[in-house]
């Protein structure tokens, strides 16, 4: 039971965030709380402490439990029981396949935060992404508050990112958040009331321009502009999260 919450926080820490990321922007909070220290390596170090208890637990308990002979059934007299080894075997086969998954969600979810495809926004309303990991890189480019990126990489404090034209540079890490966010990659979308083409046509969208993330379903986004408009736009037509 122990290693299925481990289990669960592995897949909360690192699953979560990636299919459910307005939900988990408080890890933004907690990473600035624990500064300089990286928030990815300390719920990283978290889940490896918690497993390591797991499997302490489960060792001495497998201590505690081996025994030559088991006592006799209930009735019984004068006779001794070997131990039951295949149902022994069984646990022990079911404790590895466990622990194979908890390293499984460990490693996959270390490797989505540090560039396998997290995706991040820009916190602020000007940011320069930049030719290296340092102020002293070339900007490349100036983006604007929530425009959305891929990390692709990283080095210390700064993320190798790449926006939806497949353009890659530099940004620190203070400067991105996890605040869902598209950007239009499409000459000219529309902008309707619900999720459907049969719906309300409320606005038209040039290519660049971002928004945010409130909701989603099949194949729709929802989102909202600082302008103030908020509508669905097809899925198809955006790139971000």
């Amino acid at each position: 039971m122990t290693l299925f919450f481990v289990i669960a926080l592995a897949t909360v820490f690192y699953i979560g965030p990636l299919y459910l990321p307005a939900w988990f922007t408080w890890e933004d909070v907690v990473a600035t709380a624990i500064s300089p220290f990286s928030y990815e390596q300390a719920k990283a170090l978290f889940l490896l402490l918690c497993f390591l208890s797991v499997c302490i637990l489960y060792y001495r308990r497998q201590r505690r439990n081996k025994t030559i002979f088991r006592v006799p059934k209930k009735g019984e007299k004068g006779r001794l029981r070997l131990p039951d080894r295949k149902r022994d075997s069984g646990s022990v086969n079911m404790a590895i396949v466990l622990i194979v998954l908890v390293l499984v969600f460990v490693v996959t979810g270390y490797s989505q935060a540090f560039g396998g495809g997290r995706m991040v926004s820009i916190a602020r309303e000007i940011v320069n992404m930049r030719s290296g990991p340092a102020t002293s890189y070339e900007v490349l480019w100036k983006l604007g508050k929530g425009y959305p990126l891929q990390v692709v990489g990283s080095r210390k404090d700064w993320y190798k990112v790449q926006d939806f034209e497949g353009d890659s540079g530099w940004i620190h890490k203070r400067l991105v958040s996890r605040t869902p966010h598209v950007v239009v990659k499409k000459k000219i979308i529309n902008i309707r009331s619900r999720p459907g083409t049969q719906h309300e046509l409320i606005a038209k969208a040039k290519r660049g321009t971002v928004f945010q993330t409130i909701a989603s379903v099949k194949g729709w986004v929802k989102v909202r502009h600082r302008g103030g408009i908020t509508g669905w736009i097809a899925r198809r037509l955006v790139w971000g999260w």
